[in-house]
C-alpha cells in the first residue's frame, strides 16, 4: 500500500495547487459541500464462497466538494475517505479506502496556451473471473485500490478563417496498491488541425497521435509483455448537404509496437459514414471501415427530450486495462439531463464497475456497444435503464472476454419526505478459447436485486434501509454463491 498512499499524497497535493491557481484568478463564485455517512451493514456471506461467514460491518465516510466555473477556470473536486470496521476481524480486514475525483480546466493565456490537470482514485476488480460482489464490502482479496493522475498542456492557433491547430501533451500516472497489478506511466503527443469557416460546405481535419506507455517491473502473474507504442495519423473529410445531412470519409495508417502473438499491428485506415442531425435534440453518427485488426464499426446516437435521454454507442478501439482505468470517474459532475449533482457521496454506495478487464499490461482490442434510457415519468417517479455487450480480444494470450449485462433502477415518492427504490443488474461472461490455458477463466451468470427506502429527516440529513439479494452461477463450484445483505445509512451534509 505504500507506493498508492505516496501516490495518493502526490495527486491530493497537486489537486490542492490547482485549486489554489484557480483561486489566484478570481475570488468569487466557489461552491462547496461537506458530507458524512454512517452505515451498518449486516451480509450472511461476506467471503462471497459457497459457504461463506455472515458479518456486521460499519462503514463510516465523511466527504468534501468543491465546483468553481469561471471563464478562464474550471474546477470540480470531491473527495470521500472510507473506513470499514468489521466485527468479525477473523475473516474480514478493516481498512481504509480513498474516492477521489478531480478536473481542472484552466485558460493560462488569453486563446493561445491551456491546460487541463485530472485526478481520481477508486476501487477496482483484480480480476473479472474472481468472486465479485458489486461494491468493495465483500472480503473477497479481488479488489485493488486505484490511483490515477493526468497533466495536459496545449496550446490553439488560428489562421483565421482557414484552420485552427491544436498541440497537446499529455503525461498521466496509473497506481495500484497491489503488487499483482503494474504501475504505469505515459507520454503522448496529440496534434489536430481543423478546417475553419472558409470550408462551411467541406469541413476536414488532419489529426496525429504518438503515445508511448511504460510499465514497473513485472509483478505477479498478469504480467504479459513489455513496453508499448501507439501511432496513429488520420485523416477527415466531410460534406455538408443541408443542415440535416453530412456523408464523411476518411483515411490513415496505425503504426504500433505492442507485444502480440498476432500479425504485426500496422497497417491502412479507411472508412466512410454519415451524420444525421433532424433536429437539435437528435444526433446519429455511423461510420464503416477498416484497421489491422479488421472491420471497424463506429455508432453515436443521442436523443433528448424535456422527460428523457436516450444514447447509444458502438467502437472498435485498441485498448489496455490502464487505458479503461485512466478515464474513470468516480464522481460524477451531472446527471444524464445535464443538471450539476451538488452531494453525490451523501447517502449513496460506491460501486465497483463490474465491466472491467483484467489488470494486466497485455493490450487488446475492445468492441463495445452501450444504451441507456433515463425517464422522467412523473413528479414522484424516475426510471433508468442500461445495456452493454463487450468483446475484449488479447493480442498475447489470445483469450477473448465476451461480456454483457442490463442494469435497472425505479424510484418512486412515497410521500414529501420519502421515497422507495428498486435497483436491478444482471450480467453474464463467456471465456472464448485462448492461446494461454488458464483454469481460473470460468463462465458465470451473476445478478442482484435491491430495495431501498430513504426518508429525509431534516433539510440536510436523510436515513435509508436497503435490502439486497446477489446470486451468482458459475462453472467452477468454488466461485458458485449467493448473498443476502441488510444496509442502514444515515447521511448528512452541510
Amino acid at each position: 500500500m505504500a507506493r498508492a498512499g505516496m501516490g495518493l499524497v502526490g495527486i491530493l497535493g497537486a489537486v490542492g495547487l490547482l485549486a489554489l491557481a484557480g483561486n489566484a484568478t478570481a475570488a468569487k463564485g466557489w461552491h462547496t459541500n461537506y458530507g458524512l455517512t454512517t452505515q451498518v451493514i449486516g451480509t450472511d456471506n461476506v467471503d462471497l464462497a459457497p459457504d461463506g461467514n455472515s458479518d456486521l460491518g460499519i462503514r463510516i465516510r465523511p466527504s468534501v466538494g468543491i465546483r468553481r466555473d469561471a471563464r478562464r477556470n474550471k474546477l470540480y473536486f470531491q473527495y470521500a475517505l472510507d473506513y470499514l470496521d468489521y466485527l468479525d476481524s477473523s475473516s474480514s480486514r478493516d481498512q481504509f479506502r480513498h474516492f477521489l475525483t478531480a478536473n481542472w480546466n484552466s485558460e493560462l493565456y488569453d486563446n493561445v496556451l491551456f491546460l487541463d490537470a485530472r485526478a481520481n482514485a477508486d476501487q477496482n476488480l483484480l480480476v473479472p473471473f474472481g468472486r465479485v460482489g458489486g461494491d468493495d464490502f465483500n472480503n473477497t482479496r479481488n479488489t485493488t485500490q486505484t490511483f490515477t493522475y493526468s497533466i495536459s498542456p496545449y496550446t490553439k492557433l488560428h489562421f483565421k478563417g482557414f484552420a485552427d491547430l491544436e498541440l497537446r501533451y499529455t503525461f498521466d500516472q496509473v497506481l495500484y496498491s497491489d503488487s499483482l497489478a503494474r504501475d504505469s506511466y505515459s507520454n503522448a503527443v496529440d496534434l489536430r488541425l481543423d478546417s475553419g469557416r472558409e470550408f462551411s460546405r467541406t469541413p476536414w481535419a488532419v489529426s496525429g497521435q504518438y503515445r508511448r506507455v511504460r510499465y514497473d517491473e513485472a509483478g505477479g502473474s498478469l504480467d504479459f509483455g513489455r513496453d508499448s507504442t501507439y501511432k496513429t495519423t488520420l485523416a477527415r473529410l466531410s460534406y455538408v448537404i443541408d443542415r440535416r445531412w453530412r456523408p464523411n470519409v476518411y483515411v490513415g495508417y496505425d503504426n504500433n509496437d505492442f507485444a502480440t502473438t498476432r500479425d504485426e499491428p500496422q497497417g491502412a485506415i479507411y472508412g466512410a459514414g454519415v451524420t444525421w442531425t433532424p433536429s437539435p435534440r437528435t444526433e446519429l453518427d455511423l461510420a464503416y471501415g477498416h484497421r489491422f485488426f479488421g472491420n471497424n464499426w463506429y455508432m453515436r446516437f443521442n436523443h433528448r427530450q424535456r422527460k428523457s435521454v436516450f444514447r447509444a454507442s458502438l467502437t472498435h478501439d485498441i485498448q489496455s486495462s490502464r487505458d479503461e482505468i485512466v478515464t474513470q470517474q468516480t464522481f460524477q459532475a451531472q446527471d444524464p439531463f445535464g443538471n450539476p449533482i451538488i452531494d453525490p457521496v451523501t447517502g449513496e454506495p460506491l460501486r465497483i464497475t463490474i465491466d472491467t478487464p483484467t489488470l494486466t499490461n497485455e493490450t487488446y482490442i475492445l468492441s463495445r456497444f452501450d444504451l441507456g434510457y433515463d425517464l422522467r415519468v412523473s413528479r414522484r417517479d424516475t426510471a433508468s435503464i442500461g445495456a452493454y455487450y463487450t468483446i475484449r480480444d488479447y493480442q498475447v494470450s489470445r483469450r477473448e472476454e465476451n461480456r454483457y449485462g442490463v442494469n435497472a433502477n425505479w424510484s418512486h415518492g412515497l410521500a414529501a419526505n420519502m421515497n422507495a427504490n428498486v435497483r436491478f443488474w444482471w450480467e453474464t461472461l463467456d471465456y472464448g478459447e485462448s492461446l494461454i490455458f488458464d483454469p481460473r477463466l470460468t463462465d458465470y451468470d451473476l445478478w442482484s436485486i435491491s430495495l431501498g427506502v430513504t426518508r429525509q429527516l431534516t433539510a440536510r440529513t436523510r436515513i435509508s434501509f436497503d435490502l439486497s439479494h446477489l446470486n451468482r452461477d458459475s462453472d467452477s463450484p468454488l466461485l458458485t454463491y449467493t448473498e443476502n445483505r441488510a444496509t442502514v445509512t444515515l447521511g448528512t451534509n452541510w
